[in-house]
């Protein structure tokens, strides 16, 4: 897919979240197609909701940023 893929999106429904858990039983939930978009809980559902507000807080740095420079915060996939 082509960084304008991401233009397009509407909410963060439309994004693959990768969940693991580590030895300590923390949840990390990894956004694979916005680089550096993680977030954690110490549940399933908590990393679930923190993700969901650091997809958010994603996009809107990318829509801020604008989108010449914004090519570097979307990895294609």
């Amino acid at each position: 897919m082509a960084f304008g893929y991401i233009d397009g999106v509407k909410d963060y429904q439309d994004f693959e979240i990768n969940y693991f858990q580590d030895e300590d039983g923390i949840f990390t939930a990894e956004v694979p197609a916005i680089r550096g978009c993680v977030a954690w809980g110490k549940t399933l559902a908590e990393a679930y909701r923190n993700v969901v507000d650091a997809i958010e807080s994603c996009l809107e740095a990318r829509a801020k940023i604008g989108s010449g420079s914004a090519a570097s915060l979307v990895t294609p996939v």
